[in-house]
């Protein structure tokens, strides 16, 4: 098996809209998607087994004003029938590598903590564990 590994252009919205469901968590909109790839402070990063997607991992630059350009990474997922490959770290690597090259020195995100495959592999990066609580708000039902 030879899996391609492709960071996404603008040009590559066919590629995008030919993943499903079992890499990303929802089928693909298109709309969103060709928006996604024509930001140049946002990346996406694909594992391909001949022309199926079967991984991905995407992330984006951010700053503040009292800090140098950082970098998130969004989220990170390979199909279920090639797990335990190494294409996660992979993936992982080339959205790093994508980094680096405008410039970000600094990365980070956040899983659950019962994700045992998604803490194996951020472990395995040599990523600095924090602990933290993570928050979530339903904007269409907070107050205003």
């Amino acid at each position: 098996m030879n899996i391609q590994i492709k960071t996404l252009g603008e040009k590559d919205l066919d590629i995008l809209l030919s993943s499903g469901p079992d890499v990303f968590d929802n089928n693909i909109k298109p709309d969103m998607a060709k928006a996604y790839l024509a930001r140049d402070d946002y990346f996406i990063v694909v594992a391909l087994d001949k022309d199926k997607v079967i991984g991905m991992a995407s992330g984006f630059t951010y700053f503040h004003p009292d800090k140098a350009v950082e970098f998130f990474v969004n989220e990170a997922g390979v199909h279920d029938d090639y797990l335990r490959q190494g294409i996660a770290k992979r993936l992982m690597a080339a959205l790093f590598e994508s980094a680096r090259e405008i410039g970000c020195t600094y990365c980070w995100l956040a899983t659950e903590t019962d994700n045992v495959a998604a803490n194996g592999l951020y472990r395995s990066l040599n990523g600095k564990e924090q602990q933290m609580n993570y928050f979530e708000f339903d904007l269409s039902k907070t107050e205003k």
